[in-house]
């Protein structure tokens, strides 16, 4: 039998065979497809031992929303029903996922901040010997400006007479630069 059969049965004679056999037919789709997601999902707090019980019900939803007659294959929309169940949940669940700190983390103490400061000024003067002037500029505008307005990317490539994605790029030059002499700054 077709999936559009199915889906009618399912939908005027709450079939369950009909559920049984469109499930049979279509777990691989939806396994596939929290196959994508699963990591992230697990990361905010999803069992993956509920995939078959969310599996079921995103099946049955969407044979219920199912509208044959708009041109779209049910595999296609069982797809996308899955897809949008997991990009919920990841959403709906990322705002709580717990971050344990640790003491010193909770308490930053005066040295910390001392210390840090101490590193953004190594790591100023290291890109203050690159070649190219701008990258300082940049870093100086982006990281050391107290008007908000100054840090935006627009502003900082206006100041230096070139476009947003060169100045962008002027920047991803200072970084690299960084990472490399990264050893000599802390």
């Amino acid at each position: 039998m077709e999936d559009g059969k199915l889906v009618e049965n399912i939908k005027n004679n709450a079939c369950s065979d009909s559920f049984n056999e469109l499930k049979e037919r279509h777990s691989g789709i939806c396994y596939d497809t929290f196959a994508k997601y699963s990591k992230v999902m697990s990361d905010v707090g999803y069992e993956k031992s509920d995939i078959n019980t969310d599996k079921d019900i995103v099946i049955f939803k969407a044979a219920k929303s199912f509208e044959p007659n708009k041109g779209v294959k049910f595999g296609t929309w069982l797809c996308n029903q899955m897809r949008y169940f997991c990009l919920n949940y990841i959403n709906k669940n990322k705002k709580f996922r717990s971050i344990e700190l640790t003491k010193e983390q909770q308490y930053p103490s005066f040295l910390g901040s001392f210390q840090v400061e101490e590193r953004a000024s190594k790591a100023m003067s290291k890109i203050k010997q690159m070649e190219d002037p701008r990258v300082f500029k940049v870093f100086q505008m982006r990281y050391f400006n107290s008007k908000p307005s100054e840090k935006k990317w627009k502003n900082i490539a206006n100041s230096l007479g070139v476009s947003n994605q060169t100045a962008l790029n002027i920047h991803k030059r200072g970084i690299d630069f960084l990472k490399k002499n990264l050893t000599e700054i802390e």
